[in-house]
């Protein structure tokens, strides 16, 4: 405990700008987990706006913009920037698939090809989501687009195959494959 106070002591007296963080004494515990419920409630007010709990309501609530602009508030505090993690961004997509916004699922997938590159594995999610509707023109783009993101995805050859898509005139640098 008195390890603690004297880091509290050091904060209050040499605050660090933007820096938050709170401690917060509970006189009647006596079974000494104080230190480990105050250390966990200072990281929880430090790291508050780090990690986004549900990306998919940020991004009903305001756009892909707002997710980008939570990530870089909270960068800000520590004086750096920072772009929404493409994990992050993922789980919005998948869960824009989840409730069928298959449109939208796209658009966030696509938005940002050289910053987000999407990933070959949600792009067959997507070809897999047209797929259920019949759709076969938005079936054959994204397990395309899933291809040429992963050559070696056997089961985006395999679909397009079994679409008609010629694959030797889609990808001649496949041909020695």
């Amino acid at each position: 405990m008195a390890a603690v106070q004297r880091l509290c002591a050091t904060f209050d007296e040499k605050p660090i700008p933007g820096f938050r963080w709170t401690f917060k004494q509970m006189p009647e515990e006596t079974h000494i987990s104080i230190v480990h419920q105050s250390i966990y409630s200072g990281l929880d007010t430090i790291f508050d706006g780090w990690h986004l709990a549900n990306p998919l309501k940020l991004y009903d609530e305001g756009g892909l913009e707002a997710v980008r602009r939570y990530f870089s508030e909270g960068a800000k505090r520590y004086g750096y920037s920072r772009k929404a993690p493409a994990f992050t961004i993922s789980l919005v997509v998948a869960g824009l698939m989840a409730q069928d916004r298959l449109e939208e699922a796209a658009a966030v997938l696509l938005h940002d090809p050289k910053s987000y590159p999407a990933p070959w594995n949600q792009l067959d999610a997507l070809a897999r989501f047209y797929a259920q509707r019949n759709d076969v023109p938005h079936e054959i783009k994204y397990y395309t687009l899933s291809l040429q993101a992963n050559p070696n995805n056997v089961l985006a050859r395999k679909k397009l195959g079994e679409l008609g898509v010629d694959l030797e005139r889609q990808f001649p640098q496949d041909k020695n494959k």
